[in-house]
């Protein structure tokens, strides 16, 4: 299109706006390295144009958008980028101070954000080893027009939690109109690259709604996640209620304890949530009630009194009498081996301490 005072180049795009969301043939599926969950997010990555570079002093034309400074490629090259861009949106938003105040995002809440943006392709509410979280939507955590709320943990001050400890919060929802998403995420000092131990401390998610039931982090059945620093929970519109939600977060035993002092011996943590709630920060404190007030254990007043066949602080994690192997492992599915090789692991680090003990 020419004017006698401007030039502009026009392309017309279609775009499929009925097509399904499917992992393209170059992306890698997970678990990670000693069974962590792999992806965290994706994002597209497919026959997408981005700025060249060009080597040394190369002009630039516009003959085609081959050659005006653009390519078209495929891969986690591309994926990574839009990601990456994400983030940096999100960091801007609060940088602002469009929130309640201007706030410097640390790391782990500035990923903890991300996946709380996620919508799983299927609508599941767990994370997969093909898709993670979901695809990033950024329309979920920046409220741009204030048609929702965002709460996030002090970014000077941020939350601690010790070997076998509990903290809470509470959030008040204001109404079902929009699905509340909570998601914990944390950075895990690694032991030694050579480790058996996936995750050196272990924290958990849990939410207690008005109605009293307890969900648990990734909506994993009879267990919580143990091999993620990222969990999530996802309350949508059917089945929210107003009213106030307890986040807890517990922690099992931290395995570089026998190393380290007790000032030492601290995980910092972030939580952030979104949905119709107002903006503001989420105070966790200390909490010795349990998530089974009814049937708590009077020698760790803050857990459930489980039965034998379940551990952990709400009895979600049940344990299997694995008698025949083969059979066993061939009606599990990945997620479940992972969390056996969890345990195994385990089993091992604790014979190898023993044994050090007894030299």
């Amino acid at each position: 299109i020419a004017t006698k005072e401007k030039v502009a180049i026009v392309y017309d795009v279609i775009t499929d706006t009925i097509g399904t969301i499917d992992r393209g043939l170059q992306s890698s599926i997970g678990p990670g390295n000693k069974g962590i969950l792999k992806p965290d997010v994706i994002a597209p990555g497919n026959y997408i144009i981005s700025a060249k570079s060009y080597p040394g002093n190369i002009d630039y034309n516009c003959n085609d958008y081959m050659k005006c400074g653009l390519c078209l490629k495929t891969g986690s090259s591309m994926a990574a980028p839009n990601v990456a861009g994400d983030a940096a949106l999100v960091r801007q938003y609060f940088e602002t101070g469009k929130w309640i105040e201007k706030v410097d995002l640390d790391g782990s809440t500035l990923r903890a954000l991300i996946i709380n943006s996620c919508n799983h392709p299927t609508e599941s509410l767990s994370p997969d080893l093909s898709f993670g979280h979901g695809f990033v939507d950024l329309s979920y955590v920046l409220p741009f027009n204030g048609e929702f709320g965002v709460q996030i943990t002090r970014q000077d001050k941020r939350p601690k939690i010790g070997e076998n400890g509990h903290l809470s919060a509470s959030i008040y929802v204001k109404s079902g109109k929009r699905r509340l998403q909570v998601t914990l995420s944390y950075l895990d000092p690694m032991l030694h690259e050579n480790s058996l131990i996936p995750l050196t401390r272990d924290l958990n998610l849990y939410i207690v709604t008005p109605m009293g039931s307890v969900m648990h982090g990734d909506h994993l059945i009879d267990d919580t996640q143990h091999l993620s620093t990222n969990e999530k929970i996802i309350i949508d519109e059917i089945t929210i209620f107003e009213g106030n939600y307890t986040i807890h977060v517990f922690s099992n035993k931290f395995f570089d304890s026998s190393v380290l002092s007790k000032e030492n011996l601290l995980q910092e943590f972030s939580v952030v949530a979104t949905g119709d709630i107002d903006n503001k920060y989420i105070e966790f404190s200390e909490d010795p009630q349990p998530l089974c007030p009814n049937n708590f254990d009077h020698e760790n007043p803050d857990r459930c009194l489980c039965e034998d066949d379940r551990i952990g602080p709400a009895c979600k994690t049940k344990i299997n009498h694995v008698v025949d192997q083969e059979s066993y492992y061939m009606k599990m599915r990945a997620m479940e081996i992972s969390r056996i090789i969890f345990t195994m692991n385990i089993t091992i680090k604790s014979v190898r301490a023993y044994y050090s003990s007894d030299k």
